[in-house]
């Protein structure tokens, strides 16, 4: 049950002898509102003229209101066993707790702060006033700066936010922690200790959390051990935990981004909607060759780089592009006319080139494919298996990543293994692949094709252009 509270003051500072002048209490259980209580109260000092301007609450107003002490049992059972909501909630806490404490009770409560949820459940607005907020999220505030009326506008915001994230989500930020919970033995006990993904359930099935470990059983009892608030919440809300069994940790980092993507677990560190962009080889424009940038997910095309951002992979297709003299209007970074700035200070002929400075003009787009596509190049890495006789294989191919198990073996045939699953392109699971390669225990394999060749930029420009 919540307790949705907002008070009016003589002013915003307590150490400066700021007292209530009007406290609303209203109680709600998620999705209705069950009690209403408000009540003017005497402050026992002046109220400031920009504060009665501000709220309407003038010294003759509170002269016969109660003071503090004489409603303050009755506003405790309101408040007690109950989670304190407010808008700005430190500061309606902060208030009520030194009241009580001037009464002799010592008041102490789970808070939810209304305003920082919606920062984080409501993104995108300019502000996060009351006032600004029930406006953005069509809740009527009328009489605003009065308790009653900021406590039921701020009961609105909360419904809002049950309804779009589930009670026990919002539950989950809580400022005081939930009770911890011992370890579950039961649980712990059916892990192994091997590398791989594991998952943190509820009662419903859904996914808390999702890490990765080198040993699971090990890294999983880690997280019981720990007593900070987010390992607290996810133990009393955790009904299971399973996991898979990836046989290296490579693939454990793999699979840990790609599902995290795939499932946004609430405990999780928050994924932002990716926006990475690739450059492409595009098609011909007057039988010369050229580049694109496309937003990732946005085609099922492999790029020949990835980037994070729109700016990086403009910096660096310009770089290119100026490097090995190529046009900025076939590239794509500038408009396709007769007017580019680059043809009439006479850096670039544009398309107006004949037969042989075309085919120059074309291997000088092979170099540049070659050297961008560096780093980011076919491979495949293989860790034997505790038996000693299957490996896991985690490999790239054609810009795209995949993994597979099978039988130990000093090459890898692309074209005869089975049961290979392939993860979607990141940037992230390239940079984390890239970084695997690097390290000396890596066993790099050569990866063979049917035909007897490996796959080069070069062949694959020839594959797909003819020439």
């Amino acid at each position: 049950m919540f307790a949705v509270v907002d008070i009016e003051t003589t002013g915003g500072s307590l150490s400066q002898g700021s007292r209530i002048t009007e406290v609303a209490v209203v109680i709600h259980n998620g999705k209705t509102i069950e009690h209403r209580f408000s009540t003017l109260i005497n402050p026992e000092t002046e109220i400031p003229s920009f504060i009665i301007g501000l709220t309407g609450i003038t010294n003759e107003l509170v002269e016969n209101a109660p003071c503090f002490n004489e409603i303050a049992w009755q506003l405790f059972q309101l408040l007690n066993d109950k989670v304190f909501v407010a808008h700005n909630a430190s500061f309606d806490f902060s208030f009520i707790k030194s009241e009580f404490k001037r009464c002799g009770i010592e008041f102490n409560a789970e808070v939810i702060c209304t305003c920082s949820l919606s920062r984080k459940f409501f993104p995108g607005f300019g502000s996060y006033s009351l006032g600004n907020l029930t406006k953005n999220l069509g809740i009527l505030l009328e009489g605003h700066h009065r308790a009653l009326n900021d406590a039921i506008a701020a009961s609105e915001i909360l419904e809002k936010i049950v309804a779009e994230k589930g009670l026990e989500h919002t539950l989950l930020h809580r400022s005081v922690p939930i009770k911890n919970t011992e370890i579950p033995h039961e649980l712990i006990n059916k892990l192994p200790e091997t590398p791989g993904v594991y998952f943190f359930t509820d009662n419903n099935n859904e996914i808390l959390y999702i890490g990765k470990a080198k040993n699971i059983k090990k890294r999983v009892t880690s997280h019981f051990r720990n007593n900070n608030s987010k390992s607290k919440k996810i133990k009393a809300l955790m009904h299971d935990i399973s996991f898979m069994d990836t046989g290296c940790e490579l693939l454990a980092c793999l699979l840990e981004v790609e599902y995290i993507k795939e499932y946004q677990p609430f405990f999780n560190r928050a994924v932002k909607s990716e926006k990475n962009f690739g450059v492409y080889i595009n098609g011909f424009i007057n039988e010369l060759s050229s580049f694109s940038i496309h937003e990732i997910s946005k085609t099922e095309l492999q790029p020949i780089r990835f980037f994070g951002t729109r700016k990086a992979a403009d910096d660096f297709l310009s770089h290119m592009t100026a490097k090995f003299n190529l046009c900025r209007c076939l590239n794509n970074l500038e408009n396709y006319n007769d007017n580019c700035f680059y043809k009439q200070i006479k850096q670039c002929n544009g398309t107006e080139l004949d037969y042989h400075e075309k085919a120059n003009y074309n291997n000088r787009f092979k170099d540049a494919c070659i050297e961008m596509g560096e780093g980011w190049h076919d491979a495949a890495i293989a860790y034997p298996l505790a038996d000693g006789k299957e490996c896991t294989y985690v490999f790239r191919h054609q810009g795209v990543i995949g993994y597979c198990f099978g039988k130990q073996s000093s090459v890898f045939n692309i074209n005869q293994i089975k049961g290979v699953t392939y993860l979607k392109n990141h940037l992230e699971s390239q940079s984390i692949f890239n970084s695997f390669l690097k390290k000396p225990s890596a066993k790099k394999l050569k990866i063979i094709y049917n035909d007897n060749r490996d796959v080069t930029i070069k062949e694959k420009l020839k594959k797909e252009h003819g020439k």
